[in-house]
């Protein structure tokens, strides 16, 4: 696209010290950068003193991939804030079925039955146990 020429309202100039383009620019190569969370082009650049310019166009369809690339990445990573509100919840209904397994005591529960679940990396415990005493005889 850039070969085939750009509008001149396409293009914006952005100016950098040396030490702004070496921090704040996140180079993907020598014609291409992000800043800001946006992709930019360059079609032209140069160098006034102490600072650069860069003619740029701002890759919108790039920026819209990156940020896609991003979240599928912390999706995967488990880093993404609706999976762990999510889980969250998982995590709260399950502590209000189960009994997690600090809680229970041996020498209070004599014989018990204890099924174990596991959810994420927390280990809860469901105990039936058994009744003190026989239950009584109707007569």
């Amino acid at each position: 696209m850039i070969n085939k020429g750009l509008n001149e309202k396409d293009l914006i100039i952005l100016k950098f010290t040396d030490k702004e383009t070496k921090t704040k620019l996140n180079w993907k190569h020598s014609r291409e950068f992000e800043f800001d969370g946006h992709m930019y082009d360059i079609v032209e650049q140069g160098r006034e003193g102490n600072s650069f310019w860069y003619k740029c166009y701002r890759d919108h369809k790039e920026t819209r991939l990156y940020k896609e690339k991003e979240k599928l990445i912390a999706k995967a990573l488990g880093n993404d804030p609706f999976q762990k509100k999510q889980n969250e919840k998982i995590r709260n209904f399950f502590k209000t079925v189960f009994q997690l397994d600090d809680f229970i005591k041996n020498d209070v529960i004599f014989n018990p039955s204890i099924i174990h679940y596991s959810l994420f990396t927390i280990h809860y415990s469901l105990f039936l146990p058994s009744p003190p005493t026989p239950p009584p005889e109707i007569l």
